[in-house]
C-alpha cells in the first residue's frame, strides 16, 4: 500500500538521503537506492564512514517518525478521502523501516568481515566494473533471502491455529463441497421423466401423421418425447464397426462446457474401434456402467462443479450419411448386414422421412438439404456432449439410438423458451456481453439444477438403444452420451411448424447473427408449385393456404413502397416504364444465392440491389442505404402476377380436394384475445358445413332430424357468425370451399 503524503515529510526529504523502499506486493523492506555507495564503500574498507551514514538515516527516520505522530491530530478525518482506516498503517510502515535501519549496521559489519576473509572477493573489488557486479549479485541474494521469510502475520498464525484446528477447517470445506454436490443431486432426481409413447402397428404405418396426432394431444409441452417402436422393429447396424475409416471429431472439455468456449476440431478423426477404446478408458473402476444416474451425477461434477482431473472427450458430430454411412442404409449404400435390407424403404428409415405424407419437403429438387433430406450420424463416447439448442428455424427433430450406450437427454419446450434464455444469461452475464446469441452456438451447458432453481420446467429421459427421441419446435434441448453410442437424426417439416417458423424467421432478422437452413418463401412456393406431384392432405393444404397468403400479401405491400420509390426518379416520359428487373435465369439461381447483407436472411423472392455500395439486402428494410432512385434497381424472382396466380392455384386446390356434398371433419383453433398465443388455445371439433358447387349450402331439412339436428344447427351458427368469436370466422376457408 502506498503511504499517504505528508506536507511535514517532504521538508525532510529535501535535505536527506532517500528513506528504504517498502515492497508492495512483498510487505518487505528492501535497500534503498542511496544504501548502494554504503555496500560499496563497506566492499573497498570504508565502513566507518558509511556507518556514520546509517546513523545519520537512522536519525532522520526518527524525527519523521515523530513529525508524523505530532501532525496526526491536525489530518482531515479519512472518511474524507474513501479510505477506511487513517494513518495507523502508515505508522506501522514506518516504525518497520526504522527499526530495519537499526539493524543494518551489525549486517554491514558480518559482511565485512567474511570480505576481508575472503582474499579472492577482495581482489575482485578492486576492478570497479567487478566491484559493481558482486554488489548487484549481493543485492538479489539479499532480497530473494528476506522474500523466504513469512510475513508476521503469517508466523502469528501458525502460532494460533493448532493441528487439530486445522483438520476441522479442512474438514468443514469438504463437508461445504458435499453439501453442494447433494443439493444438485437432489434437483437431479426431482427432475421429471418425459412421456413415453408406444404406437400401435397401424399407427407405426404412417409416422408424421402420428406425431401430428401426438402434437394435438398436447405432448409438445414435454420439449422432448420418447417413441418406442413395435417389438417387430429390429433394423441392423447397416455399416461394418470394424471399418477403417476415420470419422473425424472435436475436442470437448467438460470443465469449459459451462464457458462457453468453442470446440476445437479433430480432422484426423478415429475409427468405430478407436471410439470404443478411448470411451472404455474414462470408466472409472468404482462406478457401475450401467448405473446411468450415478454416472449424471458423475457429469454435473466436473461441468458444473469444476471438481476433478481435466476432463477431455471427443464427440463425431453432423456427419453426412452420404460419406460415412447410415445405421438404416440408404440407396446406393453399401449395406454390411443383409437383415437391414427390409428397412431400406421403410417409413420410420430416416433417409425416407421426408418422402411420408404430410411432409413438405416431397417436391422435386435439384440438390440435396443436408440434415433435412439428409440425415447425420452421431458418434459419441463417453461423456460426449450436445449443448443446449433448439433445432434450426425451430424445425421437427428425430433421433434414433442405433447401438450402444444410452444418451441422456434434457427438454425445455418452446412455452419456457423466453424464460430458459433470460435464466442462461442471466447465469452466464458476461459471456452473453462478448457474444448476445451465444446460445446460437451450442457450446454451452447450464446445469438443469440451476434451471429448476429459476423455475423453469425441465424434463429429462434416457435414450435406450432402438429407442427415438422427438424434439418439438422451439423446444431447448440437450444432453450427453453414457458411453459409446451410434445415433442418427434428421429434420422435418409439418404443417403444425409453419407458425414456429415464422417466429424464428423474425429471432434471425433480428439477431442478425443466423442463417436459415432454407428460405421459407421459396418452401411455399415449391409446395404449390408442385401440389399435383405431392401427397398433402386437406388441413395440411389449408395450413398451406394461409401462410401464404399472410406472406403474399406483405410482399405485395412492401413491393408497392418500393416501386414507388423507383418510380419517383422516372422523368414524365418514363411514368410507364417498369420499375423492377426480372432475375436473369431464375429457374438456375439457387435458393440460397442471394443473402440480405444486413439481417442475413435470404432474399428469395425479391431484393433491392445498390449499384453505389455494390450491395443487396430484402425488402423488409426498404431503401436501408439511404441512395436515390436512380442508384436502386429492384430485382424479382417472380412478378406479382404470378404470385397472385400462385395463390388462386392453392386456393383450387383446397376447393378440389374437399369432396362436394360430404360433411367435413375440421380442427379450428381459437388464438385467446388476451395473450395471443397458443398455449390458451382450445382445439374445437365440430361440423361445420357442407361443400356443394364452390360455395357454403345451409342444411337440408332431412339433416335437421334426429341425432343430426343438434350438429346441423352447430354448424349454421358458426357459419352465420352468431354468438362466435371473429377469429373463428376468420379461420373458416369459404373461398377455398
Amino acid at each position: 500500500m502506498k503511504p499517504a503524503t505528508f506536507n511535514s515529510t517532504h521538508q525532510i526529504q529535501e535535505n536527506a538521503p532517500n528513506p528504504p523502499l517498502k515492497n508492495s506486493h512483498q510487505g518487505l523492506t528492501t535497500t534503498p537506492p542511496d544504501s548502494t555507495k554504503h555496500l560499496q564503500g563497506m566492499q573497498e574498507g570504508k565502513s566507518s564512514v558509511k556507518d556514520q551514514e546509517t546513523t545519520d538515516e537512522t536519525k532522520l527516520f526518527e524525527q519523521r517518525l515523530m513529525t508524523s505522530a505530532d501532525n496526526e491530530e491536525e489530518k482531515e478525518c479519512p472518511k474524507k478521502r474513501g479510505r477506511k482506516k487513517g494513518k495507523g498503517k502508515e505508522l506501522q510502515d514506518l516504525l518497520e523501516q526504522y527499526q530495519s535501519m537499526k539493524r543494518i549496521p551489525s549486517q554491514h559489519m558480518n559482511s565485512e568481515d567474511s570480505n576481508q576473509n575472503d582474499e579472492n572477493s577482495q581482489e575482485q573489488s578492486e576492478d570497479p566494473n567487478q566491484s559493481q557486479t558482486l554488489h548487484k549479485n549481493q543485492q538479489d541474494s539479499q532480497r530473494r533471502s528476506r522474500r523466504q521469510h513469512l510475513p508476521q502475520k503469517f508466523k502469528t498464525f501458525d502460532n494460533i491455529i493448532s493441528s487439530q484446528e486445522e483438520k476441522m477447517i479442512k474438514l468443514a470445506i469438504k463437508n461445504s463441497l458435499i453439501e453442494k454436490e447433494n443439493k444438485v443431486t437432489e434437483s437431479l432426481e426431482v427432475i421429471e421423466e418425459v412421456k413415453t409413447f408406444y404406437p400401435s402397428q397401424e399407427e407405426f404405418k404412417t409416422p408424421l401423421k402420428y406425431i401430428e396426432k401426438l402434437q394435438q394431444q398436447g405432448a409438445q409441452k414435454y420439449g422432448i418425447i420418447k417413441i418406442v417402436p413395435p417389438k417387430d422393429f429390429k433394423p441392423s447396424l447397416a455399416f461394418d464397426l470394424f471399418s477403417d475409416q476415420k470419422l473425424p471429431s472435436r475436442f470437448q472439455i467438460l470443465q469449459d462446457l459451462a464457458q462457453g468456449k468453442p470446440f476445437n476440431q479433430n480432422h484426423s478423426g478415429h475409427t468405430l474401434s478407436e471410439f470404443a477404446q478411448l470411451s472404455k478408458k474414462l470408466d472409472e473402476p468404482d462406478c457401475d456402467p450401467h448405473d446411468y444416474w450415478a454416472i449424471e451425477k458423475e457429469y454435473w461434477k466436473y461441468v458444473e462443479n469444476q471438481m476433478g482431473p481435466l476432463m477431455k472427450v471427443e464427440y463425431a458430430a453432423d456427419l453426412n450419411v452420404q460419406l460415412y454411412g447410415s445405421g438404416f442404409g440408404r440407396e446406393g449404400q453399401q449395406v454390411q448386414d443383409k437383415r437391414s435390407e427390409e428397412y431400406l424403404d421403410h417409413p420410420w428409415n430416416l433417409n425416407n422421412l421426408y418422402k411420408q405424407e404430410g411432409s413438405l419437403m416431397q417436391f422435386p429438387r435439384s440438390k440435396d438439404i443436408s440434415g433435412i433430406n439428409i440425415p447425420w450420424l452421431y458418434v459419441g463416447m463417453k461423456y460426449s456432449t450436445f449443448c443446449w439448442h433448439y433445432e434450426d428455424l425451430m424445425l421437427y427433430s428425430i433421433n434414433y439410438n442405433h447401438w450402444g450406450k444410452p444418451k441422456l437427454w434434457y427438454g425445455v419446450s418452446e412455452d419456457y423458451r423466453e424464460k430458459f434464455e433470460k435464466a442462461v444469461k442471466t447465469k452466464v452475464a458476461l459471456l452473453f456481453k462478448k457474444d448476445p446469441n451465444l446460445l446460437m452456438d451450442i457450446i454451452t451447458m447450464i446445469s438443469p439444477h440451476y434451471l429448476v432453481q429459476q423455475k423453469v420446467k425441465v424434463y429429462k429421459t434416457l435414450q435406450m438403444p432402438g429407442e427415438f427421441i422427438l424434439t418439438f419446435p422451439g423446444a431447448y434441448h440437450a444432453g450427453f452420451s453414457t458411453g459409446f453410442n451410434i445415433g442418427e437424426a434428421v429434420n422435418f417439416v409439418t404443417k403444425s411448424w409453419f407458425d414456429y417458423g415464422l417466429k424464428c424467421q423474425e429471432i434471425y432478422r433480428r439477431t442478425r447473427e443466423k442463417i436459415p437452413v432454407f428460405p421459407m418463401d421459396w418452401l411455399l412456393i415449391e409446395n404449390i408449385q408442385n401440389l399435383d406431384k405431392i401427397n398433402l392432405d386437406l388441413e395440411t393444404r389449408l395450413k398451406l393456404k394461409e401462410i401464404y397468403v399472410k406472406v403474399f400479401r406483405e410482399e405485395k405491400k412492401q413491393r408497392e413502397f418500393v416501386e414507388r420509390f423507383v418510380r419517383s426518379g422516372y422523368g414524365d416520359n418514363d411514368q410507364n416504364k417498369q420499375p423492377y428487373q426480372i432475375m436473369a435465369q431464375r429457374e438456375n439461381v439457387p435458393e440460397d444465392q442471394h443473402q440480405c447483407n444486413f439481417c442475413t436472411d435470404f432474399a428469395y423472392l425479391s431484393m433491392i440491389y445498390c449499384t453505389k455500395h455494390k450491395f443487396n439486402y430484402c425488402l423488409f428494410h426498404e431503401i436501408m442505404c439511404g441512395c436515390g432512385p436512380h442508384q436502386i434497381r429492384l430485382i424479382y424472382r417472380f412478378t406479382t402476377k404470378e404470385l397472385e396466380k400462385l395463390e388462386k392455384n392453392i386456393k383450387d386446390s383446397c376447393s378440389q380436394q374437399a369432396p362436394k356434398n360430404q360433411i367435413l371433419q375440421a380442427n379450428i383453433k381459437i388464438k385467446s384475445k388476451d395473450t395471443g398465443k397458443n398455449e390458451k388455445a382450445g382445439i374445437i371439433n365440430q361440423t361445420i358445413f357442407e361443400i356443394n358447387n364452390n360455395y357454403i349450402q345451409k342444411p337440408s331439412s332431412s339433416q335437421e332430424k334426429g341425432s343430426a339436428n343438434v350438429s346441423s344447427q352447430k354448424s349454421d351458427s358458426l357459419i352465420k357468425g352468431s354468438n362466435q368469436p371473429e377469429e373463428l370466422q376468420k379461420l373458416i376457408p369459404k373461398q377455398s370451399l
